[in-house]
């Protein structure tokens, strides 16, 4: 598996005095691995912003000359990066870069071993970030300076072995053999395997050496070895969330790695707030990985880290098709404001989930019209302006529109909201103007036939109602705006009639949806 590296920032950076001062920053760079005669590693370096910087340019320059006798950079072609080496060192750059306090990734290059790396090779990767705002020079970048740790370990080669696709009811409980094979020429001392998974699949048990969030599985740990040529399996009961939609298909994935590629992994992830991608440890009797029904010897002797020299093939995945009819029934929400002439007022537009299902995929959008008589001063970044019935991506957020389409989450459990705020503004006084909010099933979480109640999926905001109660689904508890996704549409072109007929192309598909079902995107519990 990749194991990407970081780095941990010395100390904090002080911003230059400026007019409007530039925010403090810092990085990570976390250790590598390499396996002699490998392809190498993929490098790329986080920064993080303490305030949101837009628009930097960034240039990343690395030092090699310490591992030098062992390893070298190659240039890695990357989207808008420009990278160059010479000798030892590389220098990395792009402009338009925008940064925040959830981290960026910046300068991508190739870190591979030489002909002469050996295990227990180690050395230091030094690297000296700068961020620049547009418009100031170059004696105002905020530049910050640390170094990685770089280790040759042993060379290994595990795969993934394939496991069958299973069929269950919501709420039912299965197993699932996962297996791994050695194909290299050197035993592997033990392996860790990571599991993603769609919402609803749960652990059916927690063992000592797995971890989990919550009751999602994410980690096992195995100590046993693997011999070459051999294979192993871990039997791993797993049910089904009892609010899962049926019928439908949830995704399962593993990954295998070597027990150090895990350490950096965990490490990266815990330094990035994704503790639940680590889990907790289970507190139940420990699963073994077997050859066939006898488990290998457990070794535990320190020896040089291993690390796997082909991690392309250690990803398996398969479907559990779950069986049944447990539907969503998604409402339209509207709202209602009043006021005179001139001003101002705020509503709410969105979808609601009343289930009993919850919807783990994408499912939808809403087409919001603001009512006659008012105008959009202000429109959420996850609502496109639609315009002579195409709708713009690229003008995102833009007021003044007269309909919107708003995308939704993709996670929406039972009794959950996914919401949008407009301010509007009252130019002429209409007693009961309306405007609708329409929601469009497409995508694969809901369609018109898992809908539980197709009935309300249109609302409306009714301005200066009078009079009996408008047909509206009013707002309940706060929620949040969609998630900004784009559902795989083109930039700009796309008739807004052309996104409803989708899901019933999809349904008319007949045996090619599975196919099709199949490289959808997938919302994982993450």
């Amino acid at each position: 598996m990749a194991t990407g590296i970081a780095f941990t920032l010395v100390g904090p950076l002080a911003a230059p005095a400026l007019a409007e001062p530039t925010p403090a920053t810092s990085a990570y760079l976390g250790d590598a691995l390499l396996a002699p005669g490998s392809s190498g590693d993929y490098i790329s370096t986080k920064l993080y912003s303490a305030e949101r910087m837009s628009n930097a340019t960034i240039t990343v320059r690395y030092d090699a000359s310490d591992v030098s006798g062992f390893a070298q950079l190659i240039e890695h072609d990357e989207d808008d990066w420009e990278c160059h080496v010479a000798v030892d060192a590389a220098t990395c750059s792009a402009d338009f870069v925008d940064l925040d306090e959830s981290g960026v990734p910046v300068g991508f290059i190739r870190l591979v071993p030489k002909g002469t790396a050996a295990p227990g090779n180690t050395g230091k990767l030094r690297v000296t970030v700068s961020a620049q705002v547009s418009g100031q020079n170059s004696e105002q970048a905020v530049k910050s300076s640390t170094e990685g740790q770089v280790t040759v370990g042993e060379g290994v080669d595990v795969v993934a072995e394939p496991f069958p696709d299973v069929s269950a009811p919501t709420g039912a409980s299965f197993t699932q053999l996962y297996g791994v094979r050695n194909v290299g020429d050197k035993t592997a001392h033990g392996v860790v395997a990571e599991f993603r998974s769609g919402f609803g699949i749960e652990a059916g048990g927690k063992f000592a050496n797995c971890r989990y969030d919550g009751d999602t599985l994410r980690i096992c740990t195995f100590d046993e070895d693997l011999l070459p040529s051999k294979g192993y399996g871990a039997s791993i009961p797993l049910k089904l969330r009892p609010d899962t939609m049926a019928p439908g298909l949830q995704l399962i994935e593993v990954t295998w790695m070597t027990p150090a590629q895990w350490d950096l992994r965990k490490a990266f992830l815990e330094r990035n707030g994704h503790e639940n991608l680590v889990g907790q440890p289970g507190s139940g009797s420990e699963v073994d990985l077997v050859e066939g029904a006898t488990g290998a010897a457990p070794s535990r002797t320190q020896r040089v880290p291993q690390v796997d020299t082909a991690p392309v093939g250690n990803l398996a995945s398969s479907y559990v098709k779950v069986s049944g009819n447990l539907k969503a029934d998604v409402a339209a929400v509207g709202d209602t404001a009043a006021g005179s002439e001139g001003v101002l007022v705020d509503v709410t537009v969105g979808t609601t989930n009343r289930g009993p299902a919850t919807i783990s995929e994408s499912f939808g959008h809403v087409d919001f019209t603001v009512p006659p008589g008012a105008s959009a001063t202000k429109a959420p970044a996850d609502c496109a302006p639609v315009v002579d019935g195409e709708y713009l991506l690229e003008k995102k957020g833009e007021p003044g529109h007269a309909r919107y389409l708003c995308f939704n989450d993709w996670f929406l459990p039972v009794g959950g909201q996914s919401l949008h705020s407009f301010t509007l503004r009252i130019d002429t006084e209409v007693s009961g103007s309306k405007g609708k909010v329409e929601l469009l099933l497409v995508g694969t979480g809901a369609t018109p036939q898992t809908d539980g109640d197709p009935a309300n999926n249109i609302a409306y905001v009714v301005l200066n109602e009078s009079g009996a109660s408008a047909p509206t689904t009013a707002p309940g508890a706060p929620g949040h705006g969609g998630s900004g996704d784009e559902p795989g549409l083109p930039i700009t072109g796309v008739g807004v009639a052309g996104i409803a007929g989708g899901a019933i192309l999809l349904l008319a598909a007949g045996s090619g949806l599975l196919l099709m079902v199949r490289r959808r995107r997938f919302r994982f519990t993450v």
